[in-house]
């Protein structure tokens, strides 16, 4: 899958900017899918690399999706269900 080959380069590389936006599309593919947790799983812990004052797109994006009711945000060491490990 694309994603995860970009994911993959993106982490290899260390760009977490472009690793950032390649799990932002994703998880909004996901979240259009009505799958909310696997996208916050995904986009939630790069997004948590960065400053909150960083005003950047897939930010916002990531913030809004932890802040829909009943979601958990994965920290890289959650539930087996967490797809960020």
């Amino acid at each position: 899958m694309l994603f995860a080959e970009g994911l993959s380069v993106a982490r290899d590389q260390h760009c977490r900017f472009y690793e950032l936006k390649v799990a932002a599309a994703w998880a909004r593919i996901m979240a259009g899918s009505n799958r909310q947790q696997t996208a916050l799983d995904l986009v939630g812990p790069v997004s948590a690399l960065f400053d909150q004052e960083i005003d950047l797109p897939a930010l916002a994006f990531a913030r809004a999706l932890a802040e829909i009711p009943g979601l958990s945000t994965c920290d890289g060491n959650g539930p087996a269900s967490c797809t960020c490990h």
